[in-house]
């Protein structure tokens, strides 16, 4: 909300936790923001439109991980732009970070467009409020004014949330290969 109401451009990154597709699909709902998700197509193009379809019901566009920076180059304010950030990148790409007690591959092209841009991030945390009701916390994990390099704003997502998953590690999809890449220096 504040992110809309000051018409200010944002990331907003989480991990595969607890029910990550309702939390897009509330997203587009979102007014002010015209809300964006970042994905990565699936190779049976049936699956593919309908996972799309489906998660742009609500009004969030959906963006192929290849399309990302002309998705940012064309849209004008405001926008925000969300990636399920915990994904297990190629290795020849990946930033390592301790993660669970090992060097961990994360993603880092969303830390250096958004540290390039200077466009706030903020991390997003689902939480259960009872049946039937969920809601999503926000902290703003780097105000897109301060310098530091992009490695660093990948790790603090790493920390962040890795304190998620060990306060609720019910909630994280374990089986989703977080580590089938071995760091070797």
């Amino acid at each position: 909300d504040q992110m809309a109401n000051q018409s200010t451009n944002c990331f907003v990154v989480m991990g595969h936790t607890s029910n990550w597709e309702w939390a897009g699909l509330r997203a587009g709902m979102q007014q002010g923001l015209h809300m964006a998700a970042v994905y990565k197509p699936q190779s049976n193009t049936k699956i593919d439109r309908f996972l799309k379809k489906t998660r742009r019901r609500f009004g969030t566009e959906m963006v192929a991980m290849s399309e990302v920076p002309r998705f940012l180059a064309k849209k004008e304010s405001p926008w925000c732009l969300t990636f399920i950030a915990d994904q297990n990148p190629p290795k020849e790409t990946a930033h390592w970070v301790d993660f669970f007690g090992t060097k961990t591959a994360f993603f880092s092209g969303w830390s250096r467009l958004a540290v390039r841009m200077k466009v706030p991030v903020l991390l997003a945390v689902p939480k259960d409020s009872g049946p039937w009701n969920r809601c999503m916390d926000f902290s703003l994990i780097y105000n897109g004014t301060e310098a530091l390099p992009p490695e660093e704003l990948t790790a603090r997502f790493a920390h962040a949330l890795e304190t998620q998953i060990r306060a609720r590690p019910e909630a994280w999809l374990w089986s989703h290969k977080r580590w089938k890449h071995v760091y070797t220096p």
